[in-house]
C-alpha cells in the first residue's frame, strides 16, 4: 500500500497533543568510494569469465537436452559453483565493511 497523504489529520494532532506534524527521517546511507571502486572491480572480473554470446550458447545446450546429447562435465560444474560461492563471499565482505 502507498501513502500519498503526508498531512496530519488535525483528530490526530489533537490526540497526540502536537501541534505540528512530525516528519520522519529519511534513512541515511553511507558509500565510500573505495567500497564502489572494490564492487565495480569484482564485477568486471566476473563479467570477463562470462562467454561472449551466451544465448546462443543456451540454445545449443536446449538442442543437445532434447536429442538426449547433453554430457555435463561435473569438474566443471563443481569449479563454477566454488567460483559462484567465492564471489559471493567477496561481495559479502566488501559490503559488511
Amino acid at each position: 500500500m502507498k501513502v500519498t497523504e503526508t498531512k496530519i489529520s488535525s483528530a490526530v494532532q489533537a490526540k497526540a497533543g502536537a501541534e505540528t506534524p512530525v516528519k520522519a527521517a529519511a534513512p541515511v546511507e553511507k558509500v565510500s568510494v573505495k567500497q564502489s571502486e572494490a564492487v565495480n572491480a569484482t564485477i568486471a572480473h566476473v563479467k570477463s569469465g562470462l562467454p561472449a554470446d551466451r544465448t546462443a550458447r543456451i540454445q545449443e545446450i536446449a538442442t543437445a537436452v532434447k536429442k538426449g546429447q547433453y554430457q555435463p562435465n561435473a569438474q566443471q560444474i563443481a569449479e563454477r559453483i566454488m567460483d559462484q560461492a567465492e564471489l559471493e563471499a567477496r561481495l559479502r565482505a566488501l559490503l559488511d565493511k
